[in-house]
């Protein structure tokens, strides 16, 4: 499996937190995790302390800092999770997991704002019993895997990402002139 997140935004740490404390212990012990934690990830857990309890010392977990080309981790995982407990930002991991053919197990609060359909294109799971078993059944299962990791695709390829990069670098204009 394979989270992605920059620690430097709190979201992102309580998402894990969640996941570690919740979900990760009704999980096999074969399950790996790769997190991607962005630069300075651990000045970042040192500077929220308690708002981020979270334990990055179990060997089934690979952390890494800032990595300059993500297509690598993508293709060694078959299972993306989007754990966020608040939502705070443009999702957009979600969206970049999609594009690259991967399935994402989400909360609801990871897809929000997105227009996915929960069971075609992404999986939502209410609460860490949810998310333990769809994660179970997906690592099962390689057609259904499959079958989603092809319509995430086709779903995250039919948003107009030039029309986006225009307004986003519209609105930094508007912001900084």
């Amino acid at each position: 499996m394979l989270f992605i997140g920059s620690f430097r935004h709190l979201p992102n740490l309580l998402g894990l937190e969640w996941f570690l404390k919740e979900v990760w212990p009704k999980l096999s012990a074969s399950y790996q995790l790769h997190i991607i934690a962005g630069a300075r990830h651990q000045y970042f857990l040192n500077f929220y302390g308690k708002s981020a309890d979270v334990n990055l010392a179990d060997p089934r977990l690979e952390v890494e800092g800032f990595v300059e080309d993500v297509r690598d981790a993508y293709r060694r995982v078959s299972i993306v999770i989007a754990p966020l407990t608040a939502s705070a930002g443009t999702n957009i991991k979600v969206l970049e997991a999609m594009a690259m053919g991967k399935v994402v197990v989400s909360t609801p609060a990871g897809v929000h704002g997105l227009d996915l359909r929960p069971g075609e294109d992404v999986i939502v799971a209410a609460d860490a019993a949810a998310m333990a078993r769809e994660i179970s059944l997906l690592s099962h299962d390689a057609q259904r895997r499959q079958a989603i990791c092809r319509q995430a695709r086709e779903r995250a390829l039919q948003y107009d990402w030039p029309g986006i990069a225009r307004k986003q670098n519209d609105l930094y204009r508007q912001f900084y002139s």
